[in-house]
């Protein structure tokens, strides 16, 4: 059996009464115990932790950062935890410690068993909902005795006081007092971490209690790993305590009389869909009339005008010659794509055509057309056959998608059957709207905003074209809404007059907000860059502290990129001065706070989430997969290398290879030799300043470095690596030439790819005593050597050279878990902007230090200059 290899052990902040359980024990708690697929946490040391909390101690507090879950503990499963301990213990104070907890433990669950009402011996925390204090003296009295007329008169508007206030936790809190009972075996703070939206409220222990944290990635893998069980409480939980909260915040609903708003909801909670979308699905289109209206949970979603291949009301140019064609295809002598049309014209609409023309009838027909062009197999009715090769449009028809999926391929399909039919009614319909100009964006909508209330209220074809819509290129962004049918909303307003009412105001006033927003000039030059392409293709819209360059006061004189150095320990820069350009502005590489991050998306060990002030943070237990940075779209994570010596390194020196062996030594003279920075290949910037090597042709490279005496002592040994495709090399460090090798079946040296090496070697130092077994003896404390011969590859731009030295941690096997076990080799590091959070002043120090105001940090959707 091959052995686990272990990730490095997530570390999250320490508390008193921490415990470090078995696999096994965290498998056979209730919450693990339910899933018909647990996450393996054999290899994911430290990512669930038992925290003990003692009365008064704070679990979670109200607008911290959530990037963790916690699970509270039954009293069944703290017996059984115990129980369990207790069999493996074996120091006899901890064998009475626990024979006490067990007996306590006991008595407990007999209690809760027998008792009337046993939720009261469940409770074990209480949730807190903090609000703003009032001024104090004057102020405060006449703070007090406005909220007393507020109050009054919002209990004679609702009829009563809320009794509740939802939050995104197990339960509602009291509207008086301000709290809320948390029992055993609630999972709270899961909306927060999977939504990284901070704490809505605080919870604070009522009574000594155990609960696990767990960390994001384990959440994430409970929820993909075929667990449907848990997938639908998580959705259960949303549905009756966030979509409330969603509700309430929404403009079309927050003035909504409390009656009347808790019948909608409770209808909403049971009957709306949760759906996910992925980047370019079509929600609605222009002109289209409304089937559902839409509350978006998370992501973004582009809204749009004239853009659609729909047909408007007024894009009838001709009416009487279209009714007249339309009624032609009647006839048996008819050409037959005329007689098809008429064919696919539903009869009732058939017999309104044949009728008095009147505006009706010129809306039915309408509907009839733009389903006929929203219809992807229109192109495949024989009878259509001779119009697309008159009109030369059979070639288009070959190129479209059977089946579109995305709006782009929605579009294709639509304007080649808007195309169709303009071909078949060429005087009555024309080929592009009247009004149609200019592709427009009218805004992009995020989390809480709604989509499409205004078509079901006043039941009127759309004005616009929404589309899910995330970062450019990104693989992950999908959008969650809620989905509220057309029919669930006919269900609810019919059953509340006062409702209707309020929804028909408030729409009315949305409507009018939209209709001056579309009635802005298209061709207005003086629009900010948000309405451009150009900003949306390059996705600023997400940037909440997004930095600009201003290039025309620019100097280039590099103080915001030495400042940000600076202002880390680690001197690594998180600001680098090259990207795309929009206008007048450079917008350079570096962390733009994105308000829908995807870089948070699938880290196998939940090292990275969102701080205090919504700023990234990576945890110093980062394994260096670069899945964050592969993640982001805007190169705003950095890869960096770790170890002795880093893959990445300057201060190498190379020169061809000398007859003599002296240059494998220290202390030889190499001033002479070419200077060079590892990786090195065998490319132009090799070649400078050398002749010209030849295939075959010898190369020597030296690399001086420092270990200090205590990492010598303390680190059992060193792993060294090396990547090349060089036909021959060998290596020698400290003048002893090490014996490079890669374990196979047959134990034998082997080339990975073609000519390809990936070899290593465990090292240890002169004066280790208990050295590993393999490891060879050729580092010592102070300077040390490592030398380098090899030939040079028979191609250009071939890897010659790439060389790294790092520690080898010891692998602490997981508690419980018997095997064998690794631990993975960690050389390479994610770095990531963090809008110096650590600075005093909590301001970004490359805007700060610019001597000309060129450098600004700018909301990407509310700020960014004209």
């Amino acid at each position: 059996m091959p052995p686990i290899v272990l990730k490095p052990p997530a570390a999250p902040t320490p508390r008193e009464g921490d415990e470090e359980l078995t696999i096994p024990q965290v498998e056979q708690i209730s919450l693990f115990k339910e899933l018909s697929s647990a996450p393996k946490l054999q290899s994911l040391p430290g990512t669930v932790i038992l925290r003990r909390f003692k009365p008064g101690d704070v679990i979670c507090r109200q607008g911290e950062p959530g990037w963790t879950a916690f699970y509270i503990l039954k009293a069944e499963d703290l017996l059984e935890l115990r129980r369990a301990q207790l069999k493996e213990a074996t120091q006899p104070e901890r064998v009475a410690a626990l024979t006490a907890s067990v007996t306590i433990r006991e008595r407990q669950v007999e209690q809760i068993k027998t008792a009337q009402n046993s939720e009261e011996l469940r409770h074990a925390a209480t949730v807190h909902l903090a609000v703003p204090q009032p001024p104090r003296g004057l102020g405060r009295r006449l703070v007090k005795g406005l909220s007393r007329r507020l109050k009054g008169a919002a209990e004679q508007t609702t009829g009563k006081r809320p009794l509740y206030i939802p939050i995104d936790g197990p339960v509602d809190i009291d509207y008086e007092v301000r709290e809320a009972a948390i029992n055993e075996g609630e999972l709270l703070g899961e909306m927060s971490c999977l939504y990284h939206t901070p704490r809505s409220a605080t919870v604070v222990a009522s009574r000594e209690c155990f609960a696990l944290e767990i960390l994001r990635n384990v959440l994430d893998a409970m929820l993909t790993n075929r667990n449907k069980t848990f997938k639908e409480r998580v959705d259960t939980t949303y549905r009756q305590r966030v979509l409330e909260l969603h509700l309430r915040n929404v403009p079309l609903f927050r003035d909504l009389p409390k009656g009347a708003f808790d019948e909608f909801q409770e209808d909403l909670r049971d009957r709306a869909e949760l759906i996910s979308l992925a980047p370019g699905t079509m929600l609605c289109d222009e002109y289209e009339y409304p089937d559902s209206m839409y509350i978006i949970r998370s992501g973004f979603v582009k809204v749009m005008r004239n853009v659609s291949a729909l047909l408007s009301a007024d894009a009838i140019a001709d009416w009487p010659s279209l009714r007249t064609q339309l009624l032609a295809g009647k006839d048996a002598n008819a050409p037959a794509a005329q007689k098809k049309v008429w064919q696919l014209v539903p009869a009732l609409v058939q017999e309104v055509v044949a009728g008095p023309s009147t505006a009706l009838a010129q809306g039915m027909v309408v509907d009839v057309f733009n389903e006929l062009i929203r219809n992807p197999a229109l192109r495949t009715h024989a009878e259509f056959a001779e119009v697309l090769k008159t009109s030369g449009l059979a070639a288009d028809a070959a190129t479209l998608p059977a089946k579109p999926t995305k709006w782009a391929q929605h579009q294709q399909v639509r304007t080649f059957n808007r195309q169709l039919l303009a071909a078949l009614y060429p005087k009555a319909i024309t080929e592009q709207n009247r009004r149609a100009a200019a592709p427009r964006v009218i805004a992009y909508c995020s989390r809480g905003d709604v989509i499409g209330e205004i078509g079901l209220v006043y039941g009127r074809p759309r004005i616009a074209t929404c589309i899910a819509y995330d970062h450019p290129d990104s693989k992950f962004g999908e959008v969650e809404v809620v989905r509220i049918s057309a029919e669930l909303f006919r269900d609810v307003v019919r059953k509340s007059p006062a409702l209707k009412r309020a929804l028909e105001e408030t729409a009315r006033e949305h409507r009018d907000d939209a209709r001056a927003k579309l009635g802005q000039a298209p061709g207005d030059r003086r629009r900010p860059l948000v309405m451009t392409e150009r900003f949306e293709d390059l996705g600023l819209f997400q940037g909440q502290h997004l930095m600009l360059i201003d290039l025309d006061r620019c100097t280039r004189c590099d103080e915001c990129v030495r400042a940000c150095v600076n202002s880390h320990d680690d001197e690594r820069s998180r600001l680098f001065l090259d990207g795309p350009r929009i206008g007048k502005y450079l917008v350079p590489a570096t962390c733009r706070q994105c308000k829908d991050p995807v870089c948070l998306i699938g880290c196998p060990v939940g090292s990275i989430h969102k701080g205090s002030t919504g700023q990234i943070v990576i945890e110093d237990w980062c394994i260096g997969c670069s899945r964050c940075a592969e993640n982001c779209p805007y190169d705003a994570i950095q890869m960096h290398d770790l170890g002795l010596i880093r893959r990445s390194t300057p201060g190498w020196r190379y020169a061809a290879a000398p007859a003599d062996d002296a240059w494998q030594k220290p202390h030889y003279a190499d001033r002479s030799w070419t200077n060079g920075s590892t990786p090195f290949r065998h490319d132009r910037m090799f070649r400078d300043g050398l002749a010209a090597p030849a295939q075959g042709q010898e190369f020597c490279f030296r690399y001086d470095f420092a270990i200090a005496s205590h990492v010598l002592r303390s680190t059992p040994a060193f792993q060294l690596q090396v990547h090349s495709l060089a036909p021959a090399l060998a290596v020698w460090i400290n003048g002893e030439q090490v014996t490079l090798q890669k374990a196979t079946p047959d134990g034998k040296l082997k080339k990975d790819k073609g000519n390809e090496w990936n070899l290593e070697a465990a090292l240890t130092g002169k004066t280790s005593k208990a050295p590993p077994a393999g490891a060879q003896a050729v580092l010592r404390a102070g300077h040390n050597l490592v030398a380098i011969r090899l030939t040079v590859p028979a191609k250009t731009s071939d890897m010659m050279l790439e060389l790294g030295l790092s520690e080898i941690r010891a692998a602490e096997a997981p508690l419980g878990v018997a095997g064998e076990f690794t631990q993975e080799m960690v050389t390479r590091t994610a770095v990531v902007c963090d809008l110096c959070n650590s600075l005093p002043s909590q301001q970004p120090a490359c805007v700060q230090v610019c001597p000309h105001d060129a450098a600004m940090r700018v909301d990407g959707r509310m700020e960014f200059p004209r």
